[in-house]
């Protein structure tokens, strides 16, 4: 996601005039495309750590969906168009449900939060 972020940063004009505008007809798409391109680059950096692990999957899982739109937009309903944001999307559903797991950053302050208030 990392690398899909940076991406969008080094032609923003060109992903917001193609992408959001031309082909999903959002508006603002500058706006639009700033926030598609932080939202993966520090949300996936925030997975990577395990930190506020629900918040940056339910941004990361919006910017798939928006994804997989695009894809139906631009192909219609062809799998091998939307099949890898639709496998990243039910990735980060998961983590939306799930949380950051035992070794995360979110579960070792939830740990010392529990130990400050016994």
């Amino acid at each position: 996601m990392i690398h899909n972020g940076v991406g969008k940063l080094l032609d923003v004009q060109g992903f917001a005039s193609y992408v959001v505008s031309q082909t999903m007809g959002l508006p603002f798409p500058t706006f639009l495309t700033y926030c598609a391109a932080y939202t993966e680059i520090i949300g996936a950096v925030l997975l990577i750590l395990g930190l506020l692990t629900r918040p940056a999957a339910i941004g990361l899982l919006f910017t798939m969906v928006m994804a997989v739109y695009f894809h139906i937009c631009e192909d219609g309903f062809v799998i091998a168009s939307f099949e890898t944001a639709a496998l990243y999307a039910g990735m980060y559903l998961f983590c939306v449900f799930n949380g950051g797991g035992l070794f995360s950053i979110d579960s070792l302050i939830a740990k010392q939060l529990e130990k400050s208030n016994s």
